[in-house]
């Protein structure tokens, strides 16, 4: 059985009936008892707070990132090729050389694949984490 708790409004209280109902199932013989089968995945992408509530062990931490451009400016002629293909504006090309914008990047790479001087390379920037 797959039980989905959702609501696309704020503090309605889904984190509270998500992680009760978990608990509720985990406990129970009828489900399979201690735990078995019973899992809880929290997708809230803004607060996922089900932790908060049920205080687990995480031994597993991986951090997440985005490949995002990283300009050489020994390199760059400030030609305007990167920021030509970025469709999210994630660069600019100012006289004095191309500036970046990593929170608007999405890790496409096209700057990096259009730059004829191989001057934008890609760096991971961290965007969370996985518990």
């Amino acid at each position: 059985m797959r039980v989905a708790v959702a609501s696309g409004k704020g503090g309605t209280g889904k984190t509270t009936v998500a992680t009760s109902l978990a608990r509720a199932l985990a406990g129970s013989s009828r489900v399979g008892g201690n735990g078995c089968g019973t899992l809880l995945l929290d997708c809230d992408v803004e607060a996922p707070d089900a932790h908060v509530f049920l205080r687990p062990s995480l031994p597993v931490h991986r951090t997440v990132t985005v490949p995002t451009p990283s300009v050489d400016t020994s390199l760059c002629d400030a030609c305007g090729e990167c920021a030509e293909v970025c469709r999210f504006q994630a660069l600019t090309v100012l006289p004095s050389g191309v500036v970046t914008f990593p929170a608007l990047c999405h890790g496409c790479g096209n700057c990096a694949r259009a730059c004829p001087r191989e001057a934008s390379t890609e760096v991971p920037r961290r965007i969370g984490v996985i518990e």
